[in-house]
This record gives structure tokens, C-alpha cells and sequence, in this order.
């Protein structure tokens, strides 16, 4: 949906940094946990913690990524949509600063990474050891060259 993409390349442009994503996303899953049913089973799904105190008090601003959001879901989207559209923006901006279930996906890639990285390093080493082999008609490959 085009409407997505506009909402999203706002939000995620008036998001600043890692902190500030943080901030965004952990208020969004706050408020998704006392919203539809939807929005609550999002919030569970998405792993993100929220602590049983009151979100920090901070001065209503035009420019936050929430009152972006909010802005351009009513002026962009009807309220039947607005719901999902929301959690697709929230999903998007913790995927891209890997929040949540995201999370978990990069130490899986590097172990993936350095599970392959280990393996093609064992067989250049044996591929190393067979090159400076030659072998025996007796003993086989056991003898190196001198």
C-alpha cells in the first residue's frame, strides 16, 4: 500500500537514533496492550518488555514519531484501518532497528555466518594439508614432504 510506505518514511525519518526508536516502539506496545484484541496480540507476539511503570512524562510535541503517526493515520486512513496500518509501522521500525523478535535474528545470522566461516576454514586447512602430502605407496598420505 502506497499509504504505508508515506506514514513509515515519516515516522521512521523523525526517529533520530537507537534510543529514540526504543522510546517509540516500547510506547506503542504500551498502548497496543490496552488496545483491540489485535493490537494486544501484537504487543505479546513482539517481545518487547515493558516494565510496570508509567511511561515518562514528555511534553506533547508535533514532530515526535507518535504524533506523526497518529497525524497521518487520520488524515491518510480510515479508523477501521488505522489499527493494522499502525502495527505494520511498528513492526517495520523494529525490524529495521532489530527490537523484539528481531532481536534474536542477528545472533542467529552471525552463528549461521561463523558456523560456515568454520567449516570452509577446516577444509582449506585439510585441503592444505593434502597439497603438502604426497603419498606412500606403503604408509598412504601420512607422509609429508621435507
Amino acid at each position: 500500500m502506497k499509504n504505508i510506505e508515506i506514514i513509515y518514511n515519516q515516522v521512521a525519518n523523525s526517529i533520530n537514533d537507537r534510543d529514540d526508536a526504543f522510546t517509540f516502539i516500547k510506547d506503542e506496545i504500551r498502548a497496543a496492550l490496552n488496545g483491540s484484541y489485535e493490537a494486544n496480540y501484537f504487543a505479546r507476539k513482539s517481545q518487547i518488555k515493558i516494565n510496570d511503570s508509567p511511561p515518562e512524562e514528555i511534553p506533547y510535541s508535533s514532530d515526535t514519531p507518535q504524533a506523526i503517526l497518529t497525524n497521518l493515520l487520520n488524515e491518510l486512513t480510515s479508523t477501521r484501518d488505522a489499527v493494522l496500518i499502525r502495527l505494520k509501522i511498528i513492526d517495520r521500525v523494529m525490524k529495521k532497528f532489530r527490537f523484539g523478535k528481531y532481536q534474536d535474528s542477528v545472533s542467529k545470522n552471525k552463528k549461521k555466518r561463523g558456523q560456515v566461516l568454520y567449516f570452509a576454514w577446516v577444509c582449506f586447512g585439510f585441503n592444505l594439508i593434502l597439497q603438502n602430502s604426497r603419498p606412500d605407496p606403503v604408509v598412504g598420505f601420512a607422509k609429508f614432504k621435507t
